[in-house]
């Protein structure tokens, strides 16, 4: 979990209220094998800044992506 404080909207004209990201991962190992699920911003967090016009979020603070997941497999070949 990551949390970010407040900070100055894009308008200069207030402060977006502090918010939080969570991320997950779970691996799981079948031998040599393993199988992984990550996913960033769990909860599908966006800070949206309305205060400038676009873009509308705060630009080099936050990202404007939404959840994203990845499955992961890997396997090891040889003897250790």
């Amino acid at each position: 979990m990551d949390r970010y404080g407040s900070i100055v909207n894009s308008g200069e004209t207030g402060y977006l209220t502090p918010t939080a990201l969570a991320n997950a991962s779970v691996q799981y190992k079948l031998g040599r094998a393993t199988f992984g699920v990550i996913v960033n911003n769990l909860l599908d967090t966006i800070k949206r800044d309305n205060s400038y016009g676009w873009p509308f979020y705060a630009v080099g603070y936050y990202l404007p992506y939404g959840r994203q997941g990845w499955v992961e497999f890997s396997y090891h070949f040889g003897d250790t």
